[in-house]
């Protein structure tokens, strides 16, 4: 029994994973993330996502996290023009 609740375990993660990069990356609108996991086969409550209120959680989340990255880039950038306006002088 435990290694089916692992398989079906492992499923959810995958499943997850696969959409947390779909909208890290933008290939999935925040309305199409919720609708694929509100649609979802998978036991995506091994995970704690278990009502629709969850999933919009879940989805803000990843969000928040690709603003962050998004931010962090744009920083990174900033500075690295900083460095070299100042190496030339």
């Amino acid at each position: 029994m435990g290694q089916v609740k692992n398989m079906v375990w492992d499923k959810a993660v995958e499943f997850l994973s696969k959409v947390e990069d779909e909208i890290t990356t933008g290939t999935i609108t925040k309305e199409e993330a919720i609708k694929k996991l509100n649609e979802t086969n998978y036991n995506i409550a091994m995970e704690g996502i278990n009502s629709s209120d969850d999933v919009e959680e879940w989805v803000d989340l990843q969000l928040k996290v690709k603003e962050k990255k998004i931010k962090e880039a744009i920083e990174y950038a900033q500075k690295l023009k900083e460095v070299e306006k100042a190496g030339l002088q």
